[in-house]
């Protein structure tokens, strides 16, 4: 940093350190103590570096000050903020007024107008800001915040359930914000306190802020070259397509690429992969999957190529390369079970699935291992036991089926937790799942779940899993020609409810021990179920503050 830049930032951020501000860092007995010792005469040298200012006061102290209060230091053995600091803020105050002295004065001070944070005109205010900071403040804003707002010479947004304070100051400008927390996470908070303080005042910044985070950049000439040679396959007819297609379809795929169309080379590479069942007479081949894939695509890139679209859409057709995770403060979490699994992929895993009550929607843990690599295996079992990734006292076994506290836990957009060590864990004491359930977890009859179905044409459906109220086990059975356990069970409702869980070698043992179980003997209970293919899949039972995970718990 210049010389000049540094000289003007910390010019700026002296001006900016009010007396509230710095009573609220330290203290109102230690402010008047600095002031105090300035005018009995201690006097302070100034010397200007490039990136810190060095402050010399005449009893042989000290104190190094850069443009933020996060970053300072004294010759003194005080750990936290002293007299010193104060001191030295409060004379290079006093010679950037040319001497002249100090208005605060017993006159009363003149109302604070901060009416620029609520501007409705929200681009200008968040000028400067990374476009990465403004993606994760807008992200957390889904989540509730209690705030608590204090009006003096700053205009200070305290985040209470974050601990943090934010304050601005009268004249615009959102990144000369005063925060005590260090490096980009202070960039973060500074644009969360802005926009929580307006939401909080009525203002809706929703289209505005879906303009600065969802844009998304991509090739339009990889589009149009894309969609003619998609046309060119529609026109050629798949009885008269050649094989050379697949190499098209794989340098269309590599195009997309590297043009910035993530969801478009997905969508290519399972056209081709739907493709080569066709050329090699596979009895997976679908006509109907072929022509969704074909005809979807080229609908989407249709739409790319004519523009206009809103920046939601947009960005929900280009896709992105990699899911991207952000930090939430804190997430309180209820397990509700645990399903292992497997893909032909070569993957196996294991996903826990939690009620988060701050939002009241589902999140998801997976523990996943590929097999393909040389020596590559899961042990669902020892998996089970294996430790969680923020405490070593709890294992995954024990994770879902807790209610729990994450503080600084990274998740993406589709609520799935990272596994990053950084999150630490509180256990709570478990509620009952009655208790849950009542506060708004989703459980309906499975006639309204089948029949649902999602509008979207362009991105992977989500995965579906609800919570359903059964009374009891009616009768149970396996299905030889299907090969799968049959649960007929009664819903809250007095409706039949048909539970299928698919049998693998893998899991004989746990199907023998479901066969055993007095199962009838369970009654008002709930089941974790997930909906495929028009099935509902049990995960888990569950009932007071049990959880019996089907596959997992019968191991």
């Amino acid at each position: 940093m210049s010389n000049l830049v540094f000289h003007q930032n910390f010019v700026t951020f002296i001006q900016s350190c009010t007396e509230d501000y710095l009573i609220r860092h330290a203290n109102k007995g230690l402010v008047n103590r600095a002031r105090k010792d300035l005018d009995k005469g201690a006097a302070v040298e100034f010397e200007l570096g490039n990136e810190a200012v060095t402050c010399r006061i005449n009893d042989g102290t000290v104190c190094t000050l850069t443009e933020s209060m996060e970053r300072w230091s004294c010759s003194c053995p005080s750990p936290s903020l002293c007299k010193h600091v104060l001191m030295a803020i409060f004379a290079y105050q006093a010679q950037l007024t040319d001497g002249m002295e100090d208005e605060q004065t017993a006159v009363e001070a003149p109302a604070r107008d901060f009416s620029w944070l609520l501007s409705e005109e929200l681009p200008p205010l968040l000028a400067g800001f990374k476009p990465g900071a403004l993606e994760e403040a807008w992200f957390r804003i889904r989540y509730d915040e209690e705030l608590a707002i204090q009006r003096d010479t700053l205009l200070t947004v305290r985040l209470l359930r974050q601990d943090v304070e934010v304050s601005y100051p009268e004249e615009p400008g959102a990144l000369q914000a005063l925060c005590r927390v260090e490096g980009a996470e202070a960039e973060i908070l500074k644009a969360e306190a802005l926009l929580r303080y307006r939401r909080s005042q009525g203002i809706d910044d929703t289209e505005a802020m879906q303009h600065q985070v969802a844009l998304a950049s991509y090739s339009a000439a990889a589009v149009s070259e894309i969609r003619s040679m998609l046309e060119q396959l529609l026109h050629t007819g798949l009885a008269r397509l050649p094989e050379t297609s697949l190499y098209q379809l794989e340098t269309l795929a590599v195009a997309a690429h590297s043009g910035g169309l993530p969801e478009v080379e997905r969508r290519l590479r399972a056209l081709k992969g739907e493709l080569e069942l066709f050329f090699a007479r596979h009895v997976r081949f679908g006509m109907p999957r072929f022509l969704m894939l074909l005809s979807t695509l080229a609908l989407a890139l249709r739409q790319l190529e004519q523009g206009g679209l809103p920046p939601a859409k947009q960005a929900e057709l280009v896709g992105v390369h990699r899911t991207r995770y952000y930090t939430v403060p804190q997430l309180r979490l209820y397990g509700l079970g645990a399903d292992p699994w497997e893909t032909a992929s070569g993957y196996r895993g294991t996903t826990y699935y939690f009620y988060c009550e701050d939002d009241r929607e589902l999140y998801t843990y997976t523990d996943v291992r590929p097999l393909y690599y040389e020596g590559g295996s899961y042990d669902y079992a020892a998996q089970y036991l294996s430790f969680t990734p923020w405490q070593t006292g709890m294992t995954l076994s024990q994770l879902g089926k807790s209610q729990l506290v994450l503080r600084g836990i990274k998740v993406n957009r589709e609520r799935r937790l990272s596994s990053g060590e950084v999150a630490s864990l509180r256990s709570l004491p478990r509620e009952a799942i009655e208790t849950v359930a009542r506060e708004g977890l989703l459980h309906r009859s499975d006639t309204s779940l089948l029949e649902e179905d999602d509008p979207r044409l362009f991105v992977p459906r989500p995965e579906r899993v609800v919570l359903l109220k059964l009374s009891r086990i009616k009768e149970r059975g396996f299905d030889i020609a299907t090969q799968t356990l049959l649960l007929l069970a009664e819903g809250a409702a007095g409706d039949e409810v048909r539970l299928e869980l698919p049998y693998t070698p893998e899991w004989a043992g746990a199907f023998k021990r479901l066969e055993q179980l007095s199962l009838e003997r369970l009654t008002d209970f709930y089941a974790l179920v997930r909906i495929e293919a028009g099935t509902l899949r049990p995960i888990s039972f569950l009932r007071g503050t049990e959880v019996t995970n089907l596959k997992l718990d019968t191991y």
